[in-house]
């Protein structure tokens, strides 16, 4: 019982702390970095510099990969080869890609920006969730 207590008031903390995502439909991705690429980089209304151009991993190589991903195995192909990388890379045995992640299946029922968004959101409520249960656990 106090397991579910903790877990309950671990999800209010996890969804305080990204109302904005929860809520107000912003992205957990740094697309701001986009700005220093064309064709962004023509257009006027974006800010000159990004808020942490060191994030650029999350929008340049993980989220094209797991949208790829996400859409092989909505039209029911298995994600074995990546035919877009260099001369084609082996997808299934990319760690970017997140194939066997539980929590990439969100990517079928939401799309792809909301289901990375709930993916973090998961792995951070999880990660306390888990440290907590260890915590109080008794491993003899």
């Amino acid at each position: 019982m106090e397991l579910i207590t903790i877990g309950i008031i671990l999800a209010v903390l996890t969804g305080v702390f990204f109302y904005k995502c929860l809520f107000l439909g912003l992205a957990l991705v740094p697309a701001d970095i986009l700005t220093y690429f064309y064709p962004w980089k023509l257009h006027e209304a974006y800010p000159d510099f990004p808020h942490n151009p060191f994030l650029g991993d999350g929008i340049l190589a993980y989220y094209p990969l797991v949208s790829f991903v996400s859409e092989l195995f909505k039209k029911g192909i298995f994600p074995l080869w990546n035919p877009y990388l260099y001369c084609g890379t082996p997808l299934l045995a990319s760690n970017d890609a997140f194939v066997f992640s539980p929590l990439s299946l969100l990517a079928f029922f939401l799309p792809i920006y909301r289901a990375v968004t709930f993916c973090i959101i998961l792995q951070v409520f999880l990660l306390f969730y888990v440290f907590i249960f260890k915590e109080r656990a008794e491993f003899g």
